[in-house]
């Protein structure tokens, strides 16, 4: 029986963020780029509601970003004109406070810059030895060794040096594969900080992630909290450590932020929905911004490997569809990560029964649950 009066409902009020403003001051990105005006102006004095972060955004590249905490916050900046692509482009500004709240303003602006043949940057990622991995308390290892994780980077990074060397869309490219022992999170980290400082707006940024993943509670949580993290595992994993022997999603899509390409994230790991879920990625960027990611299943699945194919059942989707399948359902002869995603999401089940799996049990995950259209390859 209830004897307490019923609770209000929260309002949004509450914790909704100072409203914010963005102004171009020019209708087009002219050659000394393009200046703007972010203007943010709290409605309260309390500390939890003010903006504690505005970040301002070009594309899915986080340009700029400011501590606030202050009820006024007012900046003028030039956004230079090689951060623009060519035609349109989204410029949008975000604003975050303590308790939790965001909002944003988006304006489209036209850049008139000469349209550059897009170049192909890609990260392949592959661990199969998980021997050096901690024991846990009952002295056995929290991850068996895998057999596919290797030749599923290998072989997709062949995919991805051809897709680079036909001249059919890409000028030119760098492919990258790092296998086990040398995947640890510096290695990882390095590697793609060498792609993203090298990508242009007009680029395509690829990184692939095969071997286990982990869903752990979020150090510093409190203990039954269902904040919890995806977390890559690196060969030395340790869960107690993970954020110094593992990839984090936040680690990962913040690196990423800093990249002006397009970008897409493929990952083949167990749990790996949570790194596709909007709760990872919405405390980090506004909605909608940043890297396509398309992951093997949901946060509660497994990823299964195939002996006969040699390769993870999400990898040899993929591969089809890069391939001799080319997963080209409009007929237009472009391959962007949407037809992508509709080809493997399709693809997965096939190959799952060929290979006597569960059904039902590995479901591939996208986010942006509308996946962006642009380009990946063309025939």
């Amino acid at each position: 029986e209830l004897t307490d009066d019923n609770p209000l409902p929260p309002k949004f009020g509450d914790i909704e963020p100072a409203p914010v403003r963005v102004i171009p001051r020019q209708p087009a990105v002219g050659a000394d780029g393009l200046p703007v005006e972010i203007d943010v102006s709290a409605r309260t004095s309390n500390p939890d509601l003010l903006p504690e972060r505005v970040e301002l955004w070009v594309n899915d590249h986080r340009f700029a970003s400011w501590k606030a905490n202050k009820q006024q916050f007012g900046k003028a900046i030039t956004i230079p004109q090689e951060a623009f692509r060519h035609g349109e482009n989204q410029v949008t500004v975000a604003t975050f406070n303590a308790a939790g709240g965001r909002r944003q303003e988006r304006t489209t602006v036209t850049a008139d810059v000469p349209e550059r043949a897009p170049r192909l940057f890609a990260l392949m990622v592959g661990v199969n030895d998980y021997s050096l991995t901690a024991l846990n308390k009952d002295g056995a290892r929290e991850f068996g060794n895998l057999n596919s994780a290797r030749n599923d980077a290998s072989k997709l990074g062949e995919h991805m040096r051809a897709l680079a060397g036909t001249g059919r869309y890409y000028g030119e490219g760098q492919v990258t594969v790092t296998l086990d022992p040398k995947a640890n999170k510096e290695d990882i980290l390095k590697a793609l900080k060498d792609l993203v400082k090298a990508a242009t707006p007009d680029d395509r940024v690829v990184v692939f992630l095969a071997g286990h993943g982990d869903f752990v509670p979020r150090k510093g949580a409190p203990k039954g909290s269902a904040d919890k993290v995806f977390v890559f595992c690196c060969p030395n994993y340790d869960r107690a450590k993970y954020e110094e022997t593992g990839v984090t999603g936040e680690v990962l899509f913040e690196s990423l932020a800093k990249c002006p390409a397009r970008k897409l994230v493929l990952i083949d790991a167990c749990h790996a929905g949570q790194a596709a879920s909007e709760g990872v990625i919405r405390n980090l960027i506004p909605t909608g911004l940043g890297p396509t990611v398309i992951a093997a299943c949901d946060q509660k699945e497994q990823s299964y490997e195939d002996a006969s194919l040699g390769h993870g059942l999400f990898t040899a989707a993929v591969m089809e569809a890069l391939g001799d399948k080319f997963a080209d359902a409009a007929k237009d002869g472009t391959l962007d990560s949407r037809k992508l995603f509709d080809y493997v999401r399709g693809r997965l089940p096939e190959l799952a029964r060929k290979a006597k799996k569960p059904e039902g049990a590995q479901n591939p995950q996208v986010f942006p649950p509308d996946p962006p259209t642009f380009p990946l390859a063309r025939r």
